[in-house]
C-alpha cells in the first residue's frame, strides 16, 4: 500500500520522503528514503503533508502520538480514530 500510494502523490508532483525500516531492494526514482532511528522525524522534516500508512502492530501504534508529544510533529488532522 505504501508503494502504491509514494508513486500516486510523485506522479502528483509532490516530493515524497518515505520513513522505513531498510531502503527496498527497487527504490522510485526521486524518493528520499529514511531509515534507521529517527527515520520518522527526518522523513517529516519540512513536510507539509504526512500520509501514514502503516500497518497497526505493538511497534506502529501511537506511533504518531509519539511525534506529537516529542515535537517532531507539530500537529496533525486525523480521518481515522479507534473509537
Amino acid at each position: 500500500m505504501g508503494r502504491a500510494v509514494t508513486r500516486a502523490l510523485d506522479a502528483l508532483g509532490f516530493p515524497v520522503s518515505v520513513a522505513c525500516r531498510s531502503t527496498p531492494g527497487d527504490p522510485l526514482a526521486g524518493v528520499t528514503y529514511c531509515t534507521g532511528p529517527g527515520a520518522l522525524a527526518k522523513a517529516a522534516s519540512g513536510a507539509a503533508s504526512l500520509v501514514n500508512v502503516l500497518p497497526l502492530t505493538a511497534d506502529t501504534e501511537n506511533i504518531l502520538n509519539a511525534a506529537l508529544a516529542s515535537g517532531q510533529l507539530s500537529g496533525a488532522m486525523l480521518d481515522v480514530f479507534r473509537d
